[in-house]
């Protein structure tokens, strides 16, 4: 359940009391057809329960097995821990077992880094300024040190994007809009991503359609039905002006 109350006040309340996500069993795995499969998209809150977190797990290595990309969306939700400090040791069990790790700066920051305390189970903080440097070199020395993720897509807000990889770092400014609803937004710019690396496109491409795909939604209400189709971007994108941040030649 969401409540909206425009323009600058999204409390969000999540119900998801042992919702069906949760229930997946091994079962349910065998019958996903990985041999046919291109892609694999798995969630950090998928880690947050058994027995789905087991499943997870066996979800990466299968796919790895027969060569298929997987992605991971760090996708914090504290509240949806026993403890909070159970999201970072697993986060960083699941990471080598993915090809393409996307999260914004407060989830890697929580899954490399930080072991939050459990007063501050219910609340995600902006990083300062410290925190964000500190970041971004424990980014670069996980990719250094590990041969999965190849990839790390970090979401900075309004500040952009940016895909590192270890022999280079791109950074794509955010496109200018007005929010009025900033649910869905996640899910949206992961899509559009995936969409475009699907398509054989350059990340520095593929990150600006989902930024893209991201900055549409936040522009409606509504989450997964304000999802914009494939022609409503590249329309959007045509249509910046000349100068807009994230416009890219």
């Amino acid at each position: 359940m969401v409540g909206v109350e425009p323009p600058d006040t999204f409390p969000l309340l999540f119900y998801r009391e042992n919702p069906a996500d949760v229930a997946l069993s091994f079962d349910d795995l065998w019958s996903v057809p990985f041999r046919s499969c291109r892609a694999l998209v798995l969630t950090g809150t998928g880690l947050s329960r058994s027995p789905r977190r087991e499943v997870t797990f066996a979800a990466a290595e299968l796919a790895a097995q027969r060569g298929v990309t997987v992605f991971l969306d760090l996708d914090i939700r504290p509240d949806q821990w026993h403890d909070p400090r159970a999201y970072s040791v697993n986060l960083r069990r699941l990471l080598p077992l993915v090809d393409i790790a996307i999260g914004t700066e407060e989830e890697l920051y929580a899954a490399l880094i930080r072991n939050p305390n459990p007063s501050e189970s219910t609340s995600i903080k902006p990083l300062n300024g410290a925190e964000r440097g500190e970041l971004d070199e424990r980014v670069g020395s996980w990719l250094e040190r590990h041969t999965k993720p190849g990839v790390v897509v970090v979401k900075r807000g309004a500040r952009g994007v940016s895909v590192r990889t270890r022999v280079a770092e791109e950074h794509l400014p955010a496109f200018e809009v007005k929010p009025v609803n900033t649910v869905g937004a996640g899910d949206a710019f992961a899509s559009g991503l995936i969409y475009g690396h699907l398509s054989g496109w350059g990340w520095r491409e593929s990150a600006q359609f989902g930024a893209a795909c991201g900055a549409l939604v936040v522009t409606r209400h509504g989450c997964s039905e304000a999802l914009p189709t494939a022609a409503e971007v590249r329309a959007f994108i045509a249509a910046q002006p000349e100068g807009n941040p994230g416009s890219i030649d």
